[in-house]
C-alpha cells in the first residue's frame, strides 16, 4: 500500500502555484521585550498571511477547560505558581498551552501557508522547525531579549502608552520576568532558535528576512 506524506504534497501543491515555499516565524521572549510589536512589523514588511499570538491560543483553549482541572492555563506565565520558581512557573503555563501552539503550526503547515507565531509560551525547540522544513517551508525561530535590567523596565514602561495593561504590575515583577529570560535563553543554546538583542539591534526584521534568505538559498544550492 502506498504511503502518502501528506504535509509534503500540501507543500507541492502550494509550490506548484507559487515559487515561494510557506514560511514558519517563531518569536518568543520574555514579556516586554518587543515581541509584538515585531511580529506585526515582520507580518507587514515580509508580507505574512497570518499573524497569531500565544495569548490568544490560549484564550481559546481557556473557553473549552475548567481552571481548577488545568490552573495553570488560567494565570499568567510570570505568576507564582505552585512550584514558586519563576522557571518552573513559567513551564507550567508553557505545557498549558503547548497542544494549542502545536496545533496552530502543524494546521498552517498542511494548508501550506506563512504563519508568524509570538509569545512567551514558545520554548525554544527544533521540532517546530524540523517539521515545517522537513514539509518543503521555511522556518526560523528567534528569542528576543533584553540584555540591561533598565532597558527592560523602559520598555515596559512605554508599551503602557500604546496598550491597556499596566507598567507597575510587570516593572514589580521584573526580577521574575528576568529569570524567565534567562531560562528560555538557556534553553535556546542547543536549539536551532537565533538570539537577537532587540535593544541593540537596528533592525530586528531585516535580521529576521536575512535569516530566511540564507535558508532559501541554501534550498536552491
Amino acid at each position: 500500500m502506498r504511503v502518502i506524506d501528506v504535509d509534503k504534497k500540501m507543500s507541492a501543491l502550494r509550490r506548484g502555484a507559487s515559487e515561494e515555499p510557506p514560511r514558519l516565524l517563531l518569536i518568543c521572549g520574555a514579556t516586554g521585550v518587543g515581541k509584538s510589536t515585531v511580529a506585526v512589523e515582520a507580518a507587514q514588511r515580509l508580507g505574512f498571511s497570518r499573524l497569531l499570538s500565544s495569548d490568544a491560543i490560549r484564550e481559546i483553549m481557556r473557553a473549552g477547560t475548567d481552571e481548577v482541572e488545568q490552573p495553570a492555563l488560567f494565570r499568567s506565565s510570570f505568576s507564582r505558581g505552585e512550584a514558586g520558581d519563576a522557571v518552573v512557573d513559567w513551564l507550567d503555563t508553557c505545557l498549558a498551552v503547548k497542544t494549542g501552539i502545536t496545533a496552530t503550526i502543524s494546521r498552517a503547515r498542511r494548508e501550506g501557508i506563512d504563519l508568524v507565531l509570538e509569545g512567551v509560551h514558545l520554548v525554544p525547540e527544533n521540532r517546530w522547525l524540523r517539521e515545517w522544513r522537513e514539509a518543503g517551508g521555511l522556518a526560523v525561530g528567534v528569542v528576543l531579549h533584553v540584555d540591561q535590567e533598565n532597558d527592560h523596565i523602559g520598555m515596559l514602561e512605554r508599551r503602557e502608552e500604546h496598550s491597556w495593561r499596566r507598567a507597575d504590575r510587570y516593572v514589580a515583577a521584573i526580577r521574575r520576568l528576568r529569570a524567565i529570560q534567562s531560562g528560555i535563553l538557556e534553553r535556546a543554546k542547543i536549539t536551532d532558535w537565533v538570539e537577537i538583542e532587540t535593544t541593540r539591534t537596528a533592525d530586528v526584521v531585516a535580521r529576521i528576512e536575512h535569516l530566511f534568505d540564507l535558508q532559501w538559498n541554501a534550498s536552491r544550492s
